[in-house]
């Protein structure tokens, strides 16, 4: 009887033999017993070793970083090799071979609070933008960062939709920024749906980084705290709408957030597994059927407000026509709900028509048939957006860098105001 030779793990090869002071004899012969027991543990019950599938090479101890470690994990078990066991960037301080030996079992010993989701968590980068058609083409966020708290109120043209969005002024009104959370609670749950899961949860669990990570954010103290105040002003904005109201009511009353719980770590009071709950008037319209719309991955690259508010109303509108989209200048001040005057919000218009960073669509002043001022949306070609990404990139480099510096000078002066200068 033939046997199938066991493939080979899509690492191999990657790591050279190792050189590192602590051999993989020491790292074994060091680690305490209790520990190297439940690395190993599958259940209740200990498995058997596992034979190397790769003959002549020797187990290596390698460094990787943090956001690295999960998904090289994943792809090392997926593909039939060893499991790996990693340093990350948390132990890169000198320490002796038993204490490191130590600290690998413990990272080995690490527990997702929802192992299941985290499966899809590892490729959120991945996924497919998605977010509701009937909230992208109306005001339901702030577009300025500076507390909002004058109330949003919308008609449409005909007067059959209309919408109220009201802050609670200890927080806020949500702003198109918070909004970066519901797209990622939207692409996550279509990626779900589109694998076959039919019971889709109303509360998604992940963790802090993964979603800063996931859109596009950066991932220092200060981001952490803007995440609990986002995820604050989305439970807290109140919303009133004729869309998809009750039978037998004209209304839909709700928040975009039902609840949402963080968990810290007890030893370095750092954030760790979060849940969140959508309310839902948001959980079924992003799980009905032919709901949502896909953003371009450059979405959340834009800085500014009425700009996202501006490309979510092309991409509802204009979508794939090649032929372009015309708008009024007045409907489009109302659609986005911008609280400026209307000789200040012409001049932004102007100012982000120059400006051409629209994912997907280029804008130009135009006119109506009947010559009132509108704006013209069409769809770039392929070599116009390749050369915008490239922009975008860099310009997101550059904030980025911004706030690294931000946040190391704000550390100094945190240092020096305790007293302990570093």
């Amino acid at each position: 009887m033939m046997v199938k030779p066991k493939k080979a793990s899509a690492l191999a090869g990657i790591f050279e033999e190792e050189s590192a002071p602590v051999s993989p004899t020491v790292v074994a012969e060091s680690m305490p017993k209790e520990a190297t027991t439940r690395s190993r543990l599958d259940g209740n019950a200990p498995s058997p070793r596992k034979k190397n599938s790769h003959p002549g090479k020797k187990p290596v101890l390698i460094h990787i970083p943090e956001d690295m470690h999960r998904t090289l994990r994943q792809l090392s078990v997926e593909e039939g090799g060893e499991p790996l066991t990693v340093i990350t960037g948390a132990f890169i301080a000198p320490i002796s071979g038993a204490a490191r030996a130590h600290q690998v079992c413990t990272m080995s010993k690490r527990r997702d609070p929802n192992p299941e989701f985290d499966f899809f968590i590892p490729l959120m980068n991945d996924l497919p933008l998605k977010d509701q058609r009937e909230v992208m083409e109306r005001p339901f966020f702030s577009l300025q960062k500076r507390k909002r708290l004058k109330p949003i109120e919308y008609r449409s043209p005909n007067g059959e939709a209309w919408v109220k969005v009201e802050a609670m002024p200890a927080y806020g009104m949500a702003t198109i920024w918070d909004a970066d959370i519901l797209v990622w609670a939207a692409s996550v749950l279509n990626r779900m749906k589109e694998q076959g899961i039919n019971d889709l949860p109303r509360t998604l669990t992940t963790t802090t980084y993964d979603l800063l990570r996931g859109i596009r954010r950066g991932t220092g103290g200060r981001a952490y705290q803007e995440l609990q105040a986002a995820l604050s002003r989305l439970e807290t904005t109140s919303i009133r709408t004729s869309l998809r109201a009750p039978k037998r009511r004209n209304e839909a009353q709700f928040g975009w957030l039902d609840g949402w719980t963080l968990e810290v770590d007890p030893d370095t009071d750092q954030p760790r597994g979060m849940t969140i709950t959508l309310s839902n008037w948001v959980y079924e319209g992003i799980v009905s059927e032919r709901s949502l719309l896909t953003m371009h991955q450059d979405y959340f690259l834009l800085s500014g407000g009425l700009e996202r508010a501006l490309y979510r109303i092309a991409r509802k509108h204009a979508g794939q026509q090649r032929g372009g989209w015309i708008c009024r200048v007045e409907v489009l001040h109302e659609k986005t709900g911008s609280d400026a005057q209307p000789k200040e919000f012409n001049r932004m218009l102007r100012k982000i028509i120059e400006a051409d960073q629209l994912p997907d669509y280029t804008m130009s002043l135009s006119q109506t048939v009947e010559g009132t001022p509108a704006v013209m949306f069409q769809l770039r070609g392929v070599e116009a957006a390749t050369e915008l990404h490239r922009k975008l990139e860099k310009e997101r480099e550059r904030l980025e860098a911004d706030r690294r510096r931000a946040e190391e000078v704000d550390g100094l002066m945190d240092r020096l105001s305790r007293g302990r200068p570093r």
